[in-house]
């Protein structure tokens, strides 16, 4: 092109390919949302967390769940678990912890949080995913 010579690296990828790849990313991951994310509200109360994570797959084992493993505040958690596209976040914390409740926060409609016990779990579960389905 005229001028000194000079040394470069370059690469080049049609933009319509980037663009058809990111459809297809985003129908994948819509697929793969989970339906609940259970998180401790600090990290004191993990193994609650882990323990609560457990109780859903073993017995509620059609539901997609993820268990939130790496720190952070609150504020990020919950951010987190927006990001992933979950419907419900399951929480526990020191309340929780001292009731042996777990809260159940709906992430994609305006339903208000209920606070219940494991065994009430299940069922609440299934109203609000079956209701918002």
């Amino acid at each position: 092109m005229g001028g000194k010579a000079s040394h470069a690296t370059g690469c080049a990828m049609g933009l319509e390919r980037i663009i058809e790849l990111r459809k297809v990313q985003q129908n994948t991951l819509s697929l793969q949302s989970p339906d609940v994310y259970v998180m401790a509200t600090d990290d004191d109360y993990e193994l609650l967390a882990i323990q609560t994570a457990e109780y859903l797959r073993s017995h509620i084992p059609a539901l997609k769940t993820i268990l939130h493993v790496s720190g952070g505040k609150l504020k990020a958690r919950m951010k987190k678990a927006d990001r992933t596209g979950a419907r419900i976040a399951i929480l526990i914390g020191a309340d929780e912890a001292l009731a042996k409740k777990v809260t159940v926060k709906p992430l994609q409609t305006k339903e208000q949080q209920i606070m219940c016990s494991e065994q009430e779990l299940k069922e609440i579960l299934n109203e609000m995913l079956i209701t918002n389905g």
